[in-house]
């Protein structure tokens, strides 16, 4: 009788334990059913909902039409004074910030003297690679900036290929016209004489390495240090094409090297 009994307590705490842990699954599941993702509010959004609050519509009305939380909506009119810093920043160029989020009044301003830089080229039909863009970009981030005094902020900024593609493409949305790229594959620069290319093998990839790192060195100090941007590009574009060889060269010698490691 007592062995009946302990097995009925184990059988009814094993039934216990079971609806508790089904009951964890339910309760985890409709928790991560739950969860909403976070939406993007861009600057142009802002500001619509900044003018509608002006012409006297109501918060709930606001968050309704936009399936926003009225919470944001009360958070975006609390800092009025901020969004509009930004669109004077931007001096009219809100596409410019129409995909992003939260972006820095520097980058606001940065981006809008870059694309009126890039729109006075294509008046002059000047040819522009994407490394001189790049280094124009850094210029005058460094620049604004300056004239922020926000020298000892910690906001960095490298001009990476990711923030060029976004800015492309933002730049394309606000309608300026295409970018006058250079042609990598129909370079001036002349072909390598076969020659010349079995001397190069006894060199080390590493030199090379150094040498283009030290190129891009010099490309970035002469874009902070030439006032004049026409002329700072020409230089620039000169430089690339100097040393256009020694990219070809590491080119082979990486070749090479990717023969030698694989099997015949």
């Amino acid at each position: 009788m007592l062995h009946s009994f302990q097995n009925g307590n184990k059988s009814k705490r094993r039934n216990c334990a079971g609806r508790m842990e089904a009951g964890k699954r339910e309760n985890s599941t409709d928790y991560n059913r739950s969860i909403k993702r976070r939406k993007t509010i861009t600057l142009a959004q802002k500001v619509d909902i900044l003018n509608r609050k002006a012409r006297g519509d109501k918060n709930c009305m606001i968050s309704r039409d936009l399936d926003l939380h009225e919470a944001t909506i009360r958070r975006i009119i609390s800092r009025k004074d901020q969004i509009m810093e930004k669109c004077k920043a931007a001096s009219g160029c809100l596409a410019l910030q129409s995909h992003g989020r939260n972006r820095s009044l520097c980058m606001i301003r940065m981006e809008h003297l870059l694309s009126l830089w890039i729109e006075e080229c294509n008046k002059k039909e000047l040819v522009l690679r994407k490394q001189t863009v790049q280094a124009k970009a850094l210029q005058l981030f460094s620049q604004v900036r300056k004239e922020r005094n926000e020298t000892k902020s910690k906001e960095t900024f490298s001009a990476s290929k990711g923030w060029y593609s976004g800015f492309m493409k933002r730049l394309k949305s606000q309608g300026v016209a295409k970018l006058r790229e250079a042609d990598s594959t129909n370079d001036a620069a002349t072909e390598v004489p076969e020659g010349k290319a079995k001397t190069r093998k006894s060199g080390r990839i590493d030199d090379l390495e150094e040498i283009l790192s030290m190129v891009e060195v010099l490309k970035q100090k002469i874009a902070n240090a030439d006032y004049d941007d026409v002329r700072c590009m020409k230089v620039i574009q000169e430089v690339d094409k100097a040393f256009l060889p020694y990219k070809r060269m590491r080119k082979e010698k990486k070749k090479i090297k990717v023969e030698q490691i694989l099997p015949d």
